[in-house]
């Protein structure tokens, strides 16, 4: 308080403020009695208010309130992706024999389209990692023996399978996995970025912790153990037997099954690249809070190119590949801003796959 006080000095305020002081104090003539404001005119001493000036604002907006090392990691290659780039060299030749050329709208648009459509196949529902995926994120393992500092005491993963199982296995065994929604990718609609937890089971046998997922406090809604039997037997129901009441749940919202049979029918749940950047910022609060000093976080790219060029303020950053690693030292401010210095980079691939 004297700290502020002092820098506040030559910012007090008053009611009414007189520059003259009959004695010749060096302070602001309504601190002393008998001073010539209104207030002070009639021998009455006037209280005065605090503003802070810009340095003060600017100590306390600067405030340090947490300093981490933080591992970012994309989740390895994923069923899904294979999928895509199959897809995706298939239209482009198809394009190129049309006489379209790479980087032409109607290129892009072609290929875009081709992308969307594979990925509404039903089939590659919250898929797992393909054999090469599983590969890469052995070799982020690797990366993290061979690493000479402290490992992560804790590690936050997407409750995504493909996140789920790159955790899994670039941390076997690790005492303290916490799955937590604000990691998740951003919502699109489509049945590769639904969370199922069809296999939850199995991770929380194996030691992961769901409880953030369950309470649903840091990010998109997520499915509670109660509403999964609702969602298997719903989408058990034939494609043509579904109707709009059977595949919302209890609380009107659209399950799995709905997501998947018409995935552009739910806009108002669909989130765009903007809203994905103000959940990612949302990690300075999860640092602030946390008493380890060292933790990873398993997740996305997309979660990832907004975290970077939003809050981390890196708007040249590339995207990651499939299994990538990278370490910051992540300093937290009180009005929640964030500021991050590279330390290090894992698990390097020149595969650049969605």
């Amino acid at each position: 308080q004297d700290d502020l006080a002092q820098t506040a000095h030559t910012s007090i305020a008053f009611g009414v403020f007189s520059s003259r002081c009959p004695c010749a104090s060096g302070r602001p003539s309504a601190m002393c009695a008998g001073t010539s404001s209104a207030d002070g005119a009639a021998g009455v001493a006037v209280r005065p208010r605090v503003v802070l000036d810009e340095r003060a604002l600017a100590r306390r907006e600067t405030q340090v309130v947490a300093q981490k090392t933080l591992f970012l990691m994309r989740h390895g290659k994923a069923l899904h992706n294979v999928v895509e780039q199959e897809v995706k060299a298939k239209a482009s030749a198809e394009a190129k024999a049309r006489g379209l050329a790479k980087g032409d709208a109607e290129y892009d648009a072609h290929l875009e389209a081709a992308r969307l459509e594979a990925l509404r196949d039903e089939d590659l529902a919250d898929p797992g990692l393909a054999d090469e995926g599983r590969d890469q994120a052995m070799a982020a393992h690797e990366e993290f023996k061979q690493w000479g500092g402290p490992e992560p005491t804790v590690v936050f993963v997407s409750p995504l399978l493909r996140t789920l199982q790159t955790a899994a296995i670039a941390f076997p065994e690790h005492p303290n996995v916490q799955v937590n929604d604000i990691l998740r990718e951003r919502v699109t609609g489509l049945p590769c970025d639904a969370v199922t937890h069809r296999e939850r089971a199995h991770f929380e046998r194996m030691g992961f912790d769901f409880m953030a997922a369950r309470s649903g406090r840091s990010g998109p809604r997520s499915t509670s153990i109660s509403e999964m039997s609702e969602i298997s037997t719903v989408c058990s129901t034939p494609r043509n037997q579904m109707t709009p009441t059977s595949c919302t749940d209890s609380k009107g919202l659209p399950t799995l099954c709905e997501i998947m049979k018409s995935p552009t029918s739910h806009q108002d749940n669909i989130e765009d690249k903007t809203s994905l950047r103000k959940r990612a910022a949302g990690i300075a609060q999860l640092l602030s809070t946390v008493e380890d000093e060292v933790i990873s976080m398993v997740t996305h790219k997309g979660w990832l190119r907004e975290l970077e060029r939003g809050p981390f303020a890196r708007a040249s950053a590339t995207e990651f590949s499939p299994g990538e690693v990278r370490a910051y030292t992540v300093t937290v401010f009180a009005d929640g801003r964030m500021d991050a210095m590279p330390v290090g980079s894992f698990g390097k691939s020149d595969d650049r796959s969605p």
